[in-house]
């Protein structure tokens, strides 16, 4: 199993973002057996233009399968 920090270091490489955990992060969440955890967006997650990178990141990842809006500014990023 990967460490939030080895996460966030591989998506900061691939998509050149700078991601912040959520303020209420708790680490690894599991939901429904898939494991994810949340950031936070610099805008909400319907006009964030890191969006767009971290859904062609999940998209084009084996590590990274999916990202979904958790709150207005806040993203889940579901891994492997």
């Amino acid at each position: 199993m990967f460490s939030v920090d080895q996460i966030k270091n591989y998506i900061e490489a691939q998509t050149g973002l700078s991601l912040s955990p959520c303020d209420f992060f708790s680490g690894l969440q599991l939901h429904n057996g898939e494991t994810y955890f949340n950031f936070l967006l610099s805008e909400r997650y319907s006009e964030s233009r890191e969006v767009f990178n971290l859904e062609r990141l999940a998209k084009n990842s084996a590590f990274v399968y999916r990202i979904e809006p958790n709150g207005m500014s806040r993203v889940a990023i579901f891994f492997h």
